[in-house]
């Protein structure tokens, strides 16, 4: 048998709350120990009706169904110890040195489990998680279960369950189930007895004994974790299950069991899968309902395990088929190697071939996990050995200085056929290996023939060893090695001769080419030429037919021309020159020049007058009829010429006269001469 999920949804519940699963006839709920619980169905679908109210830090919150959080009371520094809900009203409970307060009330004794509130004083006061008040007489004894209350007395016992329903039983004793053999007791001092003409005591349990459910074989409880069964009159021992008994249940045709692991059995007691991460759970009919601790719910099913995995033979390996049914990763051991996955029809086809293709048989596993199972399939399948079988080798070599003519590293050509088989959807290729040359050829199809060509060095004349690798997905998949006996090709051929110009070189070249090699014998010449072109910066220039443009400082280029290949340097030069700064003195106009270099001939034209200069100044007579300076740079063959305005100059100076003419006024006039 295996688990089948027919559904599964997330649960979204407040944090650091207490829940359990109940059956209800048909139904699963899901109910919790805070103030108040909503409405809250898990099966046979999901029905969400309320709100959430917790207490919680001293305070009072609503949670709605989306989380949000509001504080509906805030108790401040005198907090209580609970808070109970009674008739639509929050009652604080405080405990103080005189017992129990409650809405003006003391009471000796106070509890709380399963959501159910008791309050002892003379009597016992019950509220339900629906918030209805229960009143009776003190009991001898109570115990509070997930869906009632057991109140003993003396010669009978009382259940009170969630709705506030009270039904008296004859026994004085908890009561904790009715049965095929009647109702089923513990005493207060542990003996387990049932309300039966057949049996009275059935046995003993110095703990509270839990009532798992009944099945085929008999009546399952749960014993300080050990679960027994009576059947045909004795007890017999199944397993050990977590002190929370939620974790576990008994059905009429299964029963289950949650230690670390929850042990899935049939009516028959026999074991037929196993769940993981189950937090709590109820069986229904043939159906496992179960709150992951992930907080989700998983509806599981045993199903046969017949049609829903298989391994079957396809064209090229095997095809894995993993029926809709079955949820969850799955995972291909490490002999296997998946080619490919495709779903069909809800079912996933995933194809598969050995991770080694040696011939022997492969058996590993296939795993689907989820968060509730991990199924394991195991496989066996065959490999069918990759085969290649190599067919008309030669290899070609040049005598003395001889290069193949397509790779002028190479002296040497293996070329020949070889014909493979490779049954494999991976990604396949065959490489040949001589010395440090290899050669890769990828493979689409599974058999066929391929011609190979692997040029190489080969410094001798002697037998080579030739590699060959078969490749499959990313690892090699099998190595073979071959001998093959070099054949000295002759210095035979077509002969040619020509001439190479490259940089100051003028070399003789003389060849005999064939068809796959070539002799070359050269002879080199000086070949002097000028490499190094100036020119200003922005400027063009010509070397040799190439039009460059002269950037600032040093730019190789590269000329290349029919059998003639040479490097010049074009080396940009900017204006060496510039005016620092125009004044005048007097009657004279002054250029103050700002030079790169020393003793750079300099010519100024102002007007009608010129001066040259090798110094860091040009001299002119001041005449205001003119308002700009040519300065004319001569270096190394180049000319700058630059035009520099003297509007400013000239209106400073006319500024500075007129100043001077009314100062010159003003003292003349306190002498009385003006």
């Amino acid at each position: 048998m295996i688990p089948i999920i027919e559904k599964t949804f997330p649960i979204i519940l407040p944090r650091d709350i207490n829940v359990w699963m109940s059956k209800d006839q048909d139904r699963v709920l899901l109910y919790s120990d805070t103030v108040i619980s909503p409405y809250y169905q898990l099966y046979p679908d999901v029905t969400v009706d309320g709100e959430w109210v917790v207490f919680e830090g001293g305070k009072l919150i609503r949670v709605d169904n989306q989380q949000r959080r509001e504080i509906i009371q805030d108790y401040g520094s005198k907090i209580p110890i609970d808070v109970i809900y009674e008739d639509g009203k929050f009652l604080p409970v405080y405990k103080g040195l005189r017992g129990i307060l409650v809405n003006g009330k003391k009471y000796s004794d106070y509890s709380t489990k399963y959501g159910f509130k008791v309050l002892v004083n003379s009597g016992i006061t019950l509220i339900t998680p629906e918030g209805k008040v229960i009143e009776k007489d003190k009991p001898n004894y109570y115990r509070i279960f997930s869906d009632y209350i057991s109140l003993v007395y003396d010669n009978y016992s009382l259940v009170v369950d969630r709705r506030g329903n009270v039904k008296k039983y004859n026994k004085p004793a908890i009561y904790l189930a009715t049965t095929s053999l009647g109702d089923l007791y513990q005493t207060i001092n542990g003996r387990i007895i049932v309300d039966s003409l057949d049996y009275d005591l059935l046995g003993v349990c110095s703990s509270d004994v839990y009532y798992l459910g009944e099945s085929y074989n008999g009546i399952f409880i749960s014993c300080e974790g050990k679960v027994k069964y009576f059947y045909k009159g004795g007890w017999s021992y199944l397993g050990q299950i977590e002190l929370n008994p939620h974790s576990s249940d008994v059905g009429q045709n299964i029963i289950a069991l949650t230690n670390s692991y929850t042990q899935v059995y049939s009516y028959n007691l026999k074991k037929i899968f196993s769940l993981k991460n189950i937090q709590l759970l109820k069986i229904i009919g043939n159906k496992i309902v179960a709150l992951s601790r992930g907080n989700k719910i998983f509806i599981i099913s045993p199903h046969e395990e017949e049609g829903l995995i298989s391994v079957s033979r396809a064209e090229i390996g095997y095809k894995l088929f993993i029926s809709g049914y079955l949820k969850g990763e799955v995972h291909i051991g490490s002999r296997l190697v998946e080619t490919g996955r495709k779903v069909e029809n809800d079912n996933l086809i995933i194809s598969i071939e050995p991770s080694k293709l040696d011939g022997n048989y492969v058996e590993d596993i296939i795993k689907i996990i989820n968060e509730v199972y991990e199924y394991v399939y195991p496989v066996r399948v065959e490999s069918e050995k990759a085969s290649i079988d190599v067919k008309n080798i030669r290899l070609k070599m040049a005598e003395g200085n001889g290069r193949y003519v397509y790779d002028k590293e190479s002296n040497a050509v293996l070329e020949g056929y070889l014909n493979y088989r490779i049954k494999s959807n991976l990604y396949k290729a065959i490489v040949l290996k001589a010395r440090n040359k290899e050669v890769k050829y990828e493979i689409a199809g599974t058999d066929g023939e391929l011609r190979f060509t692997l040029p190489f060095y080969k410094p001798d004349i002697l037998e080579e060893t030739i590699q060959i690798y078969v490749q499959r997905g990313s690892r090699t998949e099998d190595t073979y090695e071959l001998t093959v006996k070099p054949d000295i090709l002759n210095k035979k051929g077509i002969m040619s001769s020509s001439t190479i110009i490259e940089d100051s070189k003028r070399i003789k070249v003389r060849k005999i080419i064939n068809k796959e090699f070539v002799w070359e014998e050269r002879e080199e010449y000086p070949e002097v030429y000028d490499n190094l072109v100036v020119g200003k910066v922005g400027d063009y220039v010509n070397v040799e037919g190439n039009t460059i443009q002269v950037v600032k400082g040093a730019r190789e280029v590269e000329i290349k021309r029919d059998n003639i290949r040479r490097k010049y340097v074009v080396y940009g030069i900017d204006n060496p020159v510039n005016i620092e700064s125009i004044k005048i003195v007097g009657e004279d106009l002054y250029v103050l020049l700002r030079k790169d270099f020393e003793n750079i001939p300099v010519s100024g034209i102002y007007g009608t007058q010129m001066d040259t200069t090798t110094g860091n100044e040009l001299r002119f007579k001041l005449d205001p009829v003119y308002d700009e300076v040519i300065v004319i740079t001569t270096l190394g063959g180049l000319k700058w010429k630059n035009t520099y305005k003297l509007e400013n100059v000239l209106n400073n100076a006319i500024k500075i006269a007129s100043c001077a003419a009314t100062k010159l006024k003003e003292e003349l006039e306190t002498f009385g001469i003006v």
